[in-house]
């Protein structure tokens, strides 16, 4: 495997950590009438997060699934964990176009509404996700 390639994941998950900061600013943001930093953060947060898709596709379609190292009542968890992770990503895509469509538009009002609902799933998906890598990158094979 080409040493780039061996990096892929980590680099990913550096990517799921700092779009979790930015998210975080970014509501912080907001709830102090922030506004420019907020857009600020939900656009990094947004473009950080295609980066993010697009390294994943690429490292899966080249290198493929890493199997779960895990044993026990770890395989259950990490598979619970995992599919949540998914369908919570798979309802998350069209919710954050949704989203961003609205500020776009200067419909604030559904902006908010919806952004209320999104941002925690947005949450979900980053915190499962970087869960995912450690279990399946940190954790000792069996």
């Amino acid at each position: 495997m080409h040493p780039i390639l061996a990096l892929l994941p980590h680099i990913e998950a550096v990517i799921v950590v700092v779009t979790l900061v930015t998210l975080t600013y970014g509501l912080v943001a907001i709830r102090g009438g922030r506004t420019g930093v907020h857009r600020a953060c939900m656009i990094g947060s947004s473009v950080l997060s295609v980066f993010f898709l697009t390294l994943y596709l690429v490292d899966h379609a080249i290198s493929g699934m890493r199997p779960f190292p895990g044993t026990g009542w770890l395989r259950p968890l990490f598979f619970t964990i995992l599919i949540t992770h998914v369908a919570a990503a798979v309802t998350l895509l069209p919710l954050l176009f949704s989203v961003m469509r609205h500020a776009l538009s200067g419909m604030w009002q559904e902006h908010r509404r919806l952004a209320r609902k999104t941002l925690p799933l947005w949450f979900y998906v980053t915190v499962t996700g970087l869960v995912v890598y450690l279990m399946t990158h940190h954790l000792p094979h069996s």
